[in-house]
């Protein structure tokens, strides 16, 4: 064992020490007994990972990158007993999408007590106010709710999360994953879902978000929810959603939000909001993440998927990294305003890149993401590009496998493609930019 693997082994150690000592405030990386432990390590069936670091690299990365995404935004203070992630810059409120993202980080850090503890705070806000079994996607920090009825990101999320933990943990316990997945995806389906078409939520059609779509979720969900036609959303996403988008915004990204329809090159306004027409935000910032890890799990439309990734590529060789991270307000020209300091981008542009055979520019864009993470220009963590950072990170060091729909050797590590040399690498909630809706 390397000098690496023993730090690392080491860590996972201590996490799982501290939080047993203190189950509600720390980690507790492979509770549970979990079927598929951390770190996973695949080479997934499709695209390609970075290679210019080693495993035992990547691992201590995404491992201290959890460390410190839990101590800045995992709470139980206004949970109910239970455990939130919190918005700092937003009053330390809770919304349902950082539910979503913590349910996903937790099944793949195979935390089951971060994972339970959320699960069971969502649960003080399902059904939403409409009635449905969904979950209202703003809670201030005491526990009330300040954001009626459901955001359609955040519930997708939650339903494959509830799905994975059925995988990792088994459904006998306290929560039964796999019926509060049946219930979950079937108002998903009832009431976020139009014949294929995805709506932004239970209280409204209009406008589409970009980023709602996660095409790789339906097609898992074809074999694990019989009763509802979700290939339906999969050839709705890539035979009308996604050549219309790529056609109308060929900069490698797209507005937060477009029209319900055609023409797709006309961005819109929310619904008694003031997100700006034209902005490329917060939201957008995951459509390349999205989009990339339906290929890396499925390698399926890669015509598609190649020309996007393509277009990514170029906004960021046209932009440079400096530029790129910044938040893009007119989209067409690539006109940057936002914070250099912002690393939003870099992850989902990674994730993209992944889809590709462009290996350099997939490293390059590796170190650029840790050294955004961790540089010292921009200290302190912000809730909404840290958190999906740390997605990205998961994914792009082969810790986001397909443990559900990938086969019965998905929970096996593959052969480490990484052969470097080792070296340190150091909704609707969605409007994180300050806009609001109710």
């Amino acid at each position: 064992m390397t000098l690496k693997s023993l730090k690392l082994s080491y860590l996972l150690i201590g996490l799982i020490f501290v939080s047993a000592s203190n189950a509600f405030s720390q980690p507790a990386v492979n509770s549970g007994s979990p079927a598929c432990a951390w770190p996973h390590n695949v080479a997934y069936a499709h695209g390609l990972l970075p290679n210019n670091v080693s495993f035992a690299t990547m691992n201590a990365s995404v491992s201290q990158l959890y460390v410190n995404w839990y101590a800045a935004f995992v709470t139980s203070a206004g949970a109910g007993g239970h455990l939130r992630v919190q918005r700092p810059s937003n009053n330390n409120d809770t919304v349902s999408e950082g539910i979503g993202y913590g349910l996903l980080i937790a099944v793949m850090m195979a935390d089951k007590t971060l994972f339970d503890g959320l699960y069971s705070y969502a649960k003080l806000y399902i059904p939403d106010t409409a009635g449905h079994y969904l979950m209202n996607w703003q809670i201030n920090s005491a526990g009330g709710v300040i954001g009626n009825n459901s955001a359609t990101d955040a519930d997708e999320d939650i339903a494959m999360a509830l799905l994975m933990a059925d995988k990792q943990w088994g459904s006998g316990g306290a929560i039964n994953y796999k019926a509060e997945f049946t219930s979950y995806v079937t108002a998903i389906w009832n009431y976020e879902d139009n014949t294929g078409l995805i709506e932004p939520g239970d209280a409204y059609t209009t406008p589409l978000f970009t980023s709602y779509m996660t095409p790789a979720w339906y097609r898992c969900w074809v074999s694990q929810d019989s009763g509802h036609a979700w290939a339906n959303c999969t050839t709705w996403v890539y035979n009308t959603f996604f050549p219309n988008v790529l056609s109308a915004w060929p900069n490698g990204m797209a507005p937060n939000c477009i029209n319900n329809g055609a023409p797709y090159s006309t961005a819109v306004a929310i619904p008694g909001g003031t997100e700006p027409a034209l902005n490329m935000g917060y939201d957008a910032s995951r459509y390349p993440m999205r989009i990339g890890l339906d290929y890396l799990w499925n390698g399926l439309n890669p015509a598609q998927i190649t020309a996007f990734a393509n277009t990514v590529i170029a906004g960021v060789s046209a932009n440079g990294y400096q530029n790129y991270i910044q938040e893009y307000w007119t989209v067409n020209t690539g006109t940057p305003s936002g914070s250099p300091c912002s690393h939003l981008q870099i992850g989902p542009a990674l994730v993209a890149a992944m889809t590709t055979t462009n290996q350099s520019f997939i490293n390059n864009t590796y170190t650029e993401l840790w050294n955004r993470v961790n540089g010292s220009a921009c200290p302190g963590l912000s809730y909404f590009q840290d958190t999906v950072a740390l997605m990205c990170a998961l994914i792009s060091t082969g810790n986001f496998p397909n443990i559900v729909c990938g086969g019965g050797t998905a929970c096996v590590a593959t052969t480490p493609v990484p052969t470097a040399t080792p070296r340190p690498c150091f909704m609707l909630s969605d409007f994180e930019d300050g806009t609001t809706r109710d």
